[in-house]
């Protein structure tokens, strides 16, 4: 017998333990789901077809769970919960595909599919929370997560990777990603971690892990966007920043970006650090590096370390480049390194800098 799983005692004379029926037990009004046989009900699907919108929470049992569920267009709040160890797994297409105008919560489910995630199904206003849930690709080329929709994805304490091929978290256009305490791997030859294609709406990201294992991927791509922007706080990018073609706002604070921040063809946009540290790495030696376009980049506060290539440098860019109150060490390149050709003019305001 134990009280804590690691000091254990015999018990004199033997007592019989009966586990409890989980069977019996009154849920109010959750249904239960559980693979075999023995609960309301035994896959995730069925009970959110039949038990909505007279059940608002959904309890899973540990098992594994095959195939695609969906969530159904304008679907009243609910959530699916998992209980222990809990695998939903779809071969042939997503894990869990959202309708539009709903809201749903997942708690503790490992979702795992082609990708995991989608919002295909989705028109405007859907809204999804998950907490300590995993996002794993299944296999082939894609993301682990993809939105398309206008809609509003929040995560908690999550886990989202792509060992197969591809990045592991795509939005493009009109989502919305909120992220607390998650972590973005991409452990594979070609993917971002995270990936924002032509982006118009907010983004927010705090206390998060993003890297990339091989050279060819980043810790953060945008592609183009405008309208709107995207805050990390606090957050980790080991594989690099790179923003082209775009008027898409960034904005850094307290966030260590290894790989080098890289800025290319800016058309308007406004890329804003404060206290960072950006470093570059072995495969990556860079800094913060600014080419072509125009702009506002502002660096405040900062730590900007490189070795064979400048610390800082602007290349054929009529940006307005602000550096203030940072460090700068480029230890066998240029501190701050810029170049013109073609006659545009090109400038950077450095001051209380060494």
């Amino acid at each position: 017998f134990s009280t804590n799983g690691t000091t254990f005692e015999a018990l004199s004379p033997d007592v019989e333990i009966t586990p409890p029926n989980l069977a019996d037990f009154n849920t109010g009004q959750a249904a239960v789901v559980d693979d075999d046989g023995t609960a309301d009900f035994d896959n995730i699907q069925e009970a959110i077809d039949i038990a909505l919108p007279m059940f608002q929470t959904i309890l899973v049992m540990p098992g594994h769970y095959s195939g695609q569920v969906t969530v159904p267009a304008g679907a009243s709040e609910f959530c699916i919960r998992g209980l222990g160890d809990v695998t939903l797994e779809n071969t042939n297409g997503p894990a869990l595909l959202l309708g539009s105008s709903n809201s749903v919560s997942i708690e503790n489910i490992t979702l795992q599919g082609n990708p995991a995630l989608s919002d295909a199904l989705s028109g405007p206003d859907y809204l999804m929370h998950a907490r300590q849930c995993q996002f794993r690709r299944y296999a082939g080329d894609g993301p682990t997560i993809e939105l398309t929709n206008s809609g509003d994805v929040v995560l908690f304490d999550c886990e989202i990777d792509n060992d197969k091929a591809g990045d592991v978290l795509r939005s493009s256009g009109p989502a919305r990603v909120t992220a607390r305490h998650c972590a973005f791997h991409a452990w594979n030859s070609t993917g971002n971690a995270l990936f924002l294609d032509e982006p118009t709406r907010a983004g927010d990201f705090e206390s998060c892990q993003l890297d990339a294992w091989d050279s060819a991927g980043r810790a953060l791509y945008v592609r183009g966007g405008s309208d709107d922007g995207a805050q990390f706080l606090h957050c980790s990018l080991d594989s690099g920043i790179l923003a082209t073609n775009s008027d898409y706002t960034l904005v850094f604070r307290n966030c260590d970006i290894e790989a080098g921040l890289a800025i290319h063809n800016p058309a308007g946009q406004q890329v804003k650090a404060y206290e960072c540290l950006i470093d570059e790495n072995d495969t990556r030696r860079l800094g913060v590096e600014v080419i072509g376009g125009w702009g506002n980049i502002w660096l405040r506060n900062c730590d900007i370390r490189t070795t064979s290539n400048s610390a800082l440098r602007v290349r054929d860019s009529t940006a307005e480049v602000r550096v203030k109150n940072c460090e700068l060490h480029a230890y066998d390149g240029n501190t701050i390194e810029v170049v013109s050709s073609g006659g545009v003019s090109v400038g950077v305001d450095a001051y209380r800098c060494r």
